[in-house]
């Protein structure tokens, strides 16, 4: 028996693609600058579990040294925050996810 991706829900306000630096439409830029603005890849979804998953790499160019973090299998309604942006995984499809922006505040490291 195949597992059905009921987490393909189709929802959320920014999407993020497969090989594409997203997400789509930009997140709000941060008031410290667009550096501080922080760019999310999609490294991979497993539609196919039990339960859909997706993982996300997150960075910013500032301050430097610039370091990424990334984010393993998130469920539907998981919830991540780096560096002030809070957002929370709303759909996860082949190939792309789907969240909504929860919070935006300064960062503070």
């Amino acid at each position: 028996m195949t597992a059905s991706n009921d987490g393909c829900t189709g929802e959320g306000h920014y999407t993020l693609a497969t090989s594409a630096v997203g997400p789509v439409p930009a997140l709000p830029a941060s008031t410290l600058g667009a550096g501080y603005t922080p760019k999310i890849g999609l490294v991979g979804t497993k539609v196919n579990a039990k339960v859909p998953t997706v993982s996300l790499m997150v960075w910013a160019n500032e301050p430097k040294p610039s370091t990424d973090e990334t984010f393993k299998d998130l469920a539907l309604g998981d919830e991540l925050t780096f560096r002030g942006y809070t957002l929370k995984i709303t759909s996860i499809c082949p190939g792309n996810t789907q969240f909504d922006l929860l919070t935006q505040a300064e960062p503070t490291d």
